[in-house]
């Protein structure tokens, strides 16, 4: 993410009330610092994402788990699983090649999702939409971990 400063214009619908708003000459600067990529914040969030979605990944053999570890940049602001079943296992159906009917899929064909639920290995939590069940579990505890890195007071409703 990248915090620009918007430009200075006058908000007038009257030229008697005019007015204008400028931005503190640090803004820019002071906010990708904070916030920005590569910010210490954001290092801190997605270090946070994936240690925190590790309980509720499908657990075989840890690949998938090590692919987010690999394939995410930590400061980027995205956070990437990266295995070719990845996204299988994420969208909770069986996914298919259309052609063949088979769950591997013929190079170039793109698969289709079926209605049969997929069985998660690990037992637990772990399943899928692994990101938005650990934020839903997470949400409070996760606010008050930013709140003490901030140093500021959130409200999480």
């Amino acid at each position: 993410m990248k915090i620009t400063t918007p430009k200075s214009k006058p908000i007038s619908k009257d030229k008697a009330l005019e007015a204008m708003i400028e931005w503190y000459p640090g803004f820019e600067k002071r906010m990708n610092n904070t916030f920005g990529e590569g910010s210490s914040l954001q290092k801190f969030i997605d270090a946070a994402v994936l240690s925190g979605c590790e309980p509720y990944i499908p657990l075989k053999t840890s690949t998938l788990i090590r692919s987010g570890e690999i394939a995410t940049i930590i400061g980027s602001g995205t956070v990437t699983w990266l295995t070719p079943y990845a996204r299988f296992l994420y969208y909770v159906k069986l996914m298919i090649d259309p052609e063949t009917g088979s769950a591997w899929a013929l190079a170039g064909n793109k698969k289709i999702v079926t209605d049969i639920n997929l069985v998660y290995h690990g037992g637990g939590k772990r399943g899928s939409f692994w990101f938005e069940r650990w934020k839903s579990d997470n949400l409070k505890s996760f606010a008050g971990n930013l709140k003490r890195e901030l140093g500021l007071d959130l409200e999480v409703y």
